[in-house]
């Protein structure tokens, strides 16, 4: 539990109001109770900001000056989300697992384990593994062959990182994050009995996570063809996304739910992929790049763009577009009352 007062101070806030109230976990404005903190960061909970029972909200200078007097200390800082994060952080920290191997864990002879890492019951780890100081390889984890793992990491449940693939520092899985499987690639040919097949390409890359990447539940970063997948320094991947062979994924991206992309494609720095949205393979997509919910790339996006739509479109346009498509049905009618009246005249004449 900490005040207000030290709260604010640990995470870069300037007080106003009562800095002795006590504040032990985080809570949305709405079910905050006394002993909470919170933030308000976007117009539509304005109405839980006013009401709200937090002992502390983080808000940030104009909305602070709106509030005037409140029961509640007012946290103040330009960026109130990212200030909650620390918070919570700090009131609700990690559990770690204490270091060392778990007798119930295999590990092949020619492993190296730093004597500050965590290997838990059930982990295979394979021969030729390195694995760096202070990492968290939580029960069921697969670690191939030759894999290499930097320090502070942390496995959850069921991750699978496949032989030769390489992890940077801090990078984090979710449960059953599979990286380095096969990528998808077959060629047309022939069988030794003359039929057509579709014939495996073996995919002997490597996928490459560099440092304080996250990846969450279920997703699957294949293995390239050759040479690397590589996803770039501070990148976030949400569940379920699938990252085909040879992609490249910049710094600090985004990739929402479900997102796909297919290999060879290279994406840019900063480029957020909302949910569901689908990439063709062999393209780029620039820097700073925006890309809606259940959209498609189909072709290269230049930096900077907001787009929307299948395939997509600049974002502007498509909100155009979806705003004339209601009027469509009526816009049908009246060509078909004008079309009748011209036949009509044509008829008199």
């Amino acid at each position: 539990m900490l005040t207000a007062a030290d709260l604010a101070g640990r995470i870069g806030a300037e007080l106003v109001g009562d800095g002795g109230l006590e504040v032990a976990e985080g809570s949305g404005l709405e079910e905050a109770e006394p002993g909470t903190v919170s933030f308000y960061a976007n117009k539509r909970y304005r109405r839980y900001l006013e009401g709200t029972r937090a002992s502390a909200v983080i808000v940030d200078a104009t909305v602070a000056a709106e509030l005037g007097e409140r029961p509640y200390a007012r946290l103040v800082h330009p960026n109130p989300y990212g200030a909650f994060a620390r918070a919570l952080a700090l009131l609700h920290p990690e559990t770690r697992p204490a270091p060392g191997i778990d007798p119930r864990a295999i590990v092949e002879d020619g492993a190296q384990i730093d004597e500050t890492a965590t290997v838990s019951a059930m982990c295979y780890v394979s021969a030729g593994a390195r694995i760096g100081p202070r990492t968290v390889i939580l029960p069921h984890a697969f670690i191939g062959e030759d894999v290499q793992i930097g320090a502070d990491c942390f496995l959850q449940a069921g991750a699978i990182v496949r032989e030769g693939c390489i992890l940077g520092d801090r990078v984090r899985f979710q449960p059953r994050v599979t990286i380095g499987a096969d990528g998808f690639g077959y060629a047309l040919d022939t069988g030794d009995d003359g039929k057509p097949l579709h014939r495996k390409v073996p995919q002997v890359g490597i996928v490459r996570i560099e440092d304080d990447v996250e990846i969450g539940a279920g997703a699957c970063i294949d293995r390239a063809t050759t040479g690397e997948t590589v996803v770039g320094r501070g990148t976030k991947i949400d569940n379920l996304v699938q990252v085909g062979h040879n992609v490249t994924i910049g710094e600090l991206t985004i990739l929402c739910g479900q997102t796909g992309i297919a290999g060879s494609a290279v994406i840019g720095n900063g480029v957020v992929l909302a949910g569901q949205a689908g990439v063709v393979g062999h393209l780029t997509v620039g820097d700073g790049v925006t890309m809606a919910a259940k959209s498609g790339i189909v072709g290269d996006v230049e930096p900077g763009a907001v787009i929307a739509g299948y395939p997509a479109i600049p974002h502007k346009v498509w909100l155009r577009a979806m705003a004339a498509l209601k009027e469509l049905p009526g816009l049908l009618k009246r060509v078909r009352r004008i079309e009748r009246r011209l036949s009509d005249h044509d008829g008199d004449e």
